[in-house]
């Protein structure tokens, strides 16, 4: 019987070793689906195939466009809403209760004002009001 492996096995052995930490590091070298270090990048992808989905597991995933989200074994997609922006209301402007309001009242109304135009603010400064 021939010899099917002729040659230095424990040379074979080091050259496999070899090709294992290449690919190894090949591996680590390839770009992930998603990042997240700062917010979450997802690239284009076609429709998951659902047994790739495990069982009782779902998967999100972008597409033309929009944030898609499938369930396992269920064909059927659902588009996730996009984030809501809101428009501008103006300045919010009072006057001023005078004696028709106790003071505890106009003082509410200050308040209601000042927690409104916080919220506006926080809203434009994240981009959800223009």
């Amino acid at each position: 019987m021939s010899d099917l492996y002729p040659g230095n096995l424990l040379q074979d052995i080091r050259q496999l070793q070899r090709d294992v930490e290449e690919i190894k590091a090949l591996l680590r070298a390839q770009p992930g689906k998603t990042t997240a270090s700062q917010g979450w990048i997802m690239h284009s992808m076609s429709a998951p195939d659902t047994s790739a989905v495990p069982a009782g597991g779902a998967q999100l995933y972008f597409r033309g466009g929009l944030l898609r989200y499938r369930a396992a074994g269920n064909v059927s997609e659902v588009t996730l809403p996009a984030p809501v922006v809101l428009a501008d209301m103006g300045d919010i402007v009072t006057a001023d209760a005078g004696s028709t309001y106790t003071a505890t009242v106009q003082q509410l109304i200050n308040e209601i004002k000042t927690v409104v135009r916080a919220f506006r603010a926080d809203a434009r400064s994240k981009g959800l009001m223009q």
